[in-house]
C-alpha cells in the first residue's frame, strides 16, 4: 500500500523543483517513509 522509495524520491524532487523557495521536502519524505 505505501509507494516505493524510487516514488518518494520522484515525488521529493518534484516538490523541490516546483516550489524551490519551500523548506526542503526531505524530512516530508522521511517522515512518509517511516
Amino acid at each position: 500500500p505505501f509507494p516505493s522509495m524510487e516514488s518518494l524520491s520522484k515525488l521529493s524532487l518534484n516538490v523541490m523543483e516546483r516550489h524551490p523557495t519551500s523548506p526542503s521536502p526531505m524530512p516530508l519524505s522521511t517522515n512518509i517513509a517511516r
